[in-house]
């Protein structure tokens, strides 16, 4: 057993091992490459209505994205940016699929 931090009850829990080390895959893909790839613990997209993070166990979601930056923050706790032309995200299962429409910078 492990201690996480629970938000919704805005304490410490009880929680065995294996959930705090689950780990999320991102892909980022362009119609032209695959942009980004790997195991991630944090992601922060440029929602159309707002940014929003995604950390591991995020309800299943999809999302049209705004152009902006897509802030990753890898397992080694190593911080990336890229900036994306719009696109659409979608998480599932801990897995975090981004399909821009292009990339500015990376």
């Amino acid at each position: 057993m492990g201690i996480a931090y629970c938000e919704s009850h805005n304490s410490l829990q009880t929680t065995p091992y294996s959930i705090l080390f689950i780990r999320m895959k991102l892909t980022i893909i362009t119609p032209d490459k695959l942009a980004y790839e790997g195991d991630v613990t944090a992601v922060t997209v440029p929602g159309s209505a707002g940014s929003f993070q995604i950390l591991k166990g995020h309800a299943a979601i999809v999302s049209t994205l705004d152009d902006g930056k897509v802030i990753i923050k890898d397992i080694s706790s190593v911080e990336h940016v890229i900036i994306i032309k719009g696109g659409v995200v979608e998480v599932k299962d801990n897995n975090i699929i981004v399909l821009a429409e292009g990339i500015v910078q990376e």
